[in-house]
């Protein structure tokens, strides 16, 4: 799908295509199974089209990605990652946060992302996840 948006682009674009700024928004690794295609897709394109430019905006699932890799830097004041989810921390068995090896140090995102939910029923919406 990424590659025919792709297709679509250049040839509405046409002449102006090899030279312009293309601002991507996100969510790369959003529940598709070809992450890793995606990934190297977006990476092959400085290559492939060296006279472009790419921006490449994080998402909030490329984020809590980040956040369970540990990609993140430690907050500059001193705390912990910890403490991004202590605060919520009466949510983390109804939501399944993960609680792997190294979680105490993981920030929120990255605990729910990685988690299996095993309520999907949101009480304050009154719906389903």
């Amino acid at each position: 799908k990424l590659e025919r948006v792709w297709m679509n682009l250049e040839h509405e674009l046409r002449e102006s295509f090899n030279d312009s700024t293309v601002i991507f928004l996100g969510d790369y690794c959003d529940r598709g199974p070809d992450t890793a295609k995606v990934i190297d897709f977006l990476v092959s394109l400085r290559e492939r089209y060296p006279a472009q430019k790419h921006v490449f905006l994080c998402g909030n699932h490329d984020f809590a990605f980040a956040a369970f890799l540990r990609l993140l830097p430690p907050p500059p004041d001193g705390f912990s990652l910890s403490d991004t989810w202590k605060e919520y921390q009466k949510n983390e068995e109804r939501e399944g946060w993960w609680s792997g090896e190294g979680y105490e140090e993981m920030h929120i995102q990255g605990r729910r992302w990685a988690g299996n939910i095993r309520d999907r029923y949101n009480v304050k919406k009154g719906m389903d996840y």
